[in-house]
């Protein structure tokens, strides 16, 4: 009879735009998209980032723990400073990764772009208010 092998999922994470869904063992996390050139990018720029890192402790699920425990780097969206530092605790790599392209514009609003959002939650508001005074008299 054959034996049926198990495997653990992983689940994949809801990444920022040009950022994706990757982990360490059984650490999910989000991470920009390495590159070696545009072509790599779809339609984006491949582009040399100075990035702040956190090293993280990495989920071995059931394996053993190693010694020293095992680790990975974490990428922060935060970019190093001018002086190639970050926060405590987090380290400035330089990596090239995919960088968006810009938002395709059409008026005066652009595609893919949050801008509009604040209007829409003004006008739900003023639409509550509304009905809630018709309501009280």
């Amino acid at each position: 009879m054959p034996s049926v092998a198990s495997a653990d999922v992983i689940p994949l994470l809801t990444c920022a735009p040009g950022w994706r869904s990757t982990n360490a063992g059984h650490s999910a996390y989000c991470a920009p998209t390495p590159c070696t050139s545009d072509a790599d990018c779809g339609g984006g720029t491949c582009t040399e980032v100075a990035r702040c890192m956190r090293t993280r402790p990495m989920d071995v699920g059931d394996a053993p723990p190693s010694d020293p425990p095992a680790t990975y780097q974490e990428p922060l969206e935060a970019l190093c400073s001018a002086e190639g530092s970050c926060g405590i605790g987090t380290d400035c790599v330089h990596e090239r990764e995919c960088t968006a392209p810009p938002a395709a514009s059409s008026g005066s609003c652009a595609i893919g772009s949050r801008s509009a959002a604040p209007l829409g939650g003004l006008a739900s508001l003023a639409l509550a208010g509304l009905l809630l005074g018709r309501r009280r008299r």
